[in-house]
């Protein structure tokens, strides 16, 4: 009977694999999309972030000009409003008495919710970052009530916020004491600035003379952090900027120059919104390249790719750098996921005309050329209105790319949530190596077996290895104790490899 079950299963999930990657998943709102209005007024969504359970928070701002205060949705699987959370599933939450913005948020392990942002005093901004219970109310162990809001004595920014492997907590942005500079704080698992960290848990970063802003922010396996942003050179351009931090906040020598690099990805304007690390130890950064000024303003999607010290990679795209071009116009990067398989997907919107944005995706593989098998030629559009647009991207566990933002209606705007189908089976990379995997999916063992001795690892959707073997033979491995969802399989023997997708259910 088990057999037969497990049949009956694998039938219907090969089926659901039909649809194509890229393509909205029906079975998401309405369509593959949800828009939800927080408070009258005005509603952004800026991130996004998927729980363990497969619940997504979004946050952002909501409110009228002048007057916004943080905000925070949040779904169930379905994309039905999770009636468990805040107020029927949004929230609304000031952290200073005039605006607040929320720009980034990561889910801890314990199921809390931490946002990153700023708060407007009228005249200039200050950090902020909130953190809430999972049912929506402001946990108390954190901050003041659940609110912390530092003055640095300037106009302070945070865009960016990440978890350490401990629960310290990273926050990066600007500040702009003298010239805008790359601003990086970590915070207690209490919400207390680490001394123990930079100056008093602070770090500012300087790229020469020039301003400088950090956009994104990712922690290595060992514990080092990676912000990247972008950086004025001496042209007055914009350019990819980046720097890698040791874990007590010292510029990492054995990056780029001194812990620091800057990289051009076209003749003009570069702007990096997002980093990403593969699990060789490689750096993507995710972003847009100016491209002409006439007969219109053209923007493309780029990302660039740097070894481990920071030096290009020149086997990703053409000389380190990968573009795409949705539209002969602007197109613009505002988030980037890497998927477990090593494929990138790059999120934002593009624009004709100065008007009717509309939400992109692009996915790459592992040398820099575009995805065919995902969308069209690698890329999908999306409309929903007369303008909307994308702010952060997140991947589900079964492989789905979740998108939040926002979109125009006939006055105001709302928040949008939409979802794309992935693709969760069958070998996806490969070089020549051959094997078998079976069952798949599994509920207690799978066997693994090779064409010759390899080293076999198991990712989960992270990128978190939760085993690794070398296999002379068949082997089989014991997956009764891995959570359900999706993992990665890679093997490899010397210059071979091969990723096939694994289900545990």
């Amino acid at each position: 009977m088990k057999r037969i079950i497990i049949s009956i299963f694998s039938l219907f999930f090969s089926l659901l694999t039909f649809a194509q990657p890229g393509s909205l998943d029906v079975s998401f709102g309405t369509g593959g999309i949800v828009t939800s209005t927080v408070v009258t007024g005005y509603n952004f969504g800026n991130a996004v972030a998927v729980q363990a359970d497969g619940k997504i928070v979004v946050v952002g701002e909501s409110g009228l000009p002048g007057a916004y205060n943080m905000s925070f949705a949040r779904y169930n699987t379905d994309g039905s409003l999770d009636n468990t959370f805040g107020n029927a599933g949004v929230l609304s939450l000031s952290a200073s008495v005039v605006s607040n913005y929320a720009s980034g948020v990561v889910i801890q392990p314990d199921g809390k919710i931490v946002a990153a942002g700023r708060t407007f005093n009228g005249s200039s901004c200050d950090i902020a970052v909130v953190r809430i219970n999972s049912d929506g109310s402001p946990d108390a162990s954190f901050g003041t009530n659940g609110v912390l809001v530092l003055d640095l004595g300037a106009s302070d920014v945070l865009e960016a916020v990440a978890l350490q492997s401990d629960g310290k907590i990273l926050v990066g942005g600007y500040n702009d004491a003298s010239t805008d500079d790359f601003t990086l704080m970590r915070l207690n698992t209490n919400g207390t600035p680490d001394i123990t960290f930079g100056t008093n848990g602070i770090v500012i970063t300087q790229f020469g003379t020039y301003d400088s802003f950090i956009e994104g922010l990712a922690v290595q396996a060992d514990g080092k952090i990676v912000a990247v942003g972008m950086a004025f050179d001496s042209n007055s351009h914009y350019k990819f900027a980046a720097a890698r931090y040791n874990t007590d906040g010292t510029l990492d020598t054995s990056f780029g120059t001194a812990g620091t690099a800057i990289y051009s990805a076209g003749p003009g304007h570069d702007f990096a919104l997002a980093a990403c690390i593969q699990s060789d130890g490689k750096i993507l950064f995710g972003g847009h390249t100016w491209v002409a000024n006439t007969p219109v303003l053209k923007y493309d999607l780029a990302v660039i790719r740097v070894n481990a010290d920071g030096t290009i990679d020149n086997t990703f795209g053409t000389a380190g750098v990968t573009t795409a071009r949705i539209v002969d116009a602007e197109n613009y990067a505002t988030d980037m996921l890497l998927q477990p398989d090593g494929k990138v997907v790059l999120a934002g919107y593009s624009l004709e005309n100065y008007s009717e944005a509309n939400i992109t995706l692009v996915r790459f593989n592992t040398d820099g050329s575009k995805d065919n098998t995902f969308g069209i030629a690698g890329a999908v559009t999306t409309d929903i209105n007369a303008e909307e647009y994308a702010q952060g991207v997140a991947l589900q566990s079964d492989g789905k790319i979740v998108l939040a933002g926002y979109t125009y209606g006939s006055s105001y705007s709302d928040m949008v949530v939409a979802r794309y189908n992935g693709d969760v089976t069958g070998i996806s990379e490969g070089s020549g190596l051959s094997f078998s995997l079976r069952p798949n999916p599994a509920t207690d063992f799978v066997t693994i077996e090779t064409s010759e001795s390899a080293r076999i690892e198991i990712l989960d959707i992270s990128g978190k290895s939760v085993f690794s073997s070398v296999a002379e033979g068949p082997m089989n491995i014991d997956v009764s104790g891995f959570s359900k969802g999706l993992y990665f399989v890679k093997v490899r023997s010397g210059n071979n490899s091969n990723v096939s997708k694994l289900i545990v259910e």
